[in-house]
This record gives C-alpha cells, structure tokens and sequence, in this order.
C-alpha cells in the first residue's frame, strides 16, 4: 500500500523551539544566586536550638482539657442525680389549676378557638 503524501513534513520545522547557546551549563550558578543562601538557615537554627513552650507542652495542654472535661462532666451528671425535680424556686412559681385554666381560656380567646373546635380537634384524634 502506498503513502499519500501531502507535504505537510516539509512545511512544518524539525526543531520549532531552540535553546540559546551555553544555556543549561551557566544555569545551576544563575539559579543558586536567585535562592537565598543556605547559611542563613544554619544561623537560625544556631540562634534557635529549642522549640517553643506551647510546641513542648501541647501534649500536656490535651490531657489537662480531657481531664477537666472529664471531671466537669461527670460532675454535672453526679448534680442531676443527687438534684431534686422541683427546687423551693420553682415550687414557688408553679401555678394552681385555676391560673391555668384562666391561661388557657384567654389564649383561646385570643386565637377564637370555642369549644366546638375543641370537640372536633379531639374527635379527629381518637
């Protein structure tokens, strides 16, 4: 079977994209004069040899916030049992029936709620 040939080899270039002459030989000494001095961060570790007291004490700093969490926890759950339900400030603010019933008959004044809606609200649920 033969090849078409249509040209298209001869009109593109062979190496579209060329490096200037000597370049890769002077760019490790061009890019080490960009990066900053290795020096400098042999003096700061010189001038810094210990890490910082958060960075040491954080483990410890964990523990102590589980603990208290523990603790606060357990205490709180240690109050609710040995707690009464009603303290003496809300026996002193519960209401008598009949505070209630007045209650109860203002809002449904209020939402124009009669008895007959009543009825039929307790008639749809049973």
């Amino acid at each position: 079977m033969k090849r078409l040939d249509l040209g298209w080899q001869d009109a593109r270039p062979k190496k579209p994209f060329r490096v200037p002459e000597g370049y890769f030989e002077s760019f490790t000494a061009r890019l080490m004069e960009k990066i900053p001095h290795a020096g400098i961060r042999a003096e700061w570790a010189q001038a810094y040899p210990h890490q910082s007291l958060f960075v040491r004490l954080r483990p410890m700093l964990y523990a102590a916030a589980v603990c208290c969490s523990l603790i606060f926890g357990v205490e709180m759950y240690l109050n609710q049992l040995t707690s009464p339900l009603i303290s003496e400030q809300t026996a002193a603010l519960q209401l008598t029936s009949q505070e209630v019933n007045e209650y109860i008959d203002d809002f449904c004044d209020f939402a124009r709620i009669n008895e007959q809606d009543i009825y039929a609200c307790v008639a749809d649920n049973n």
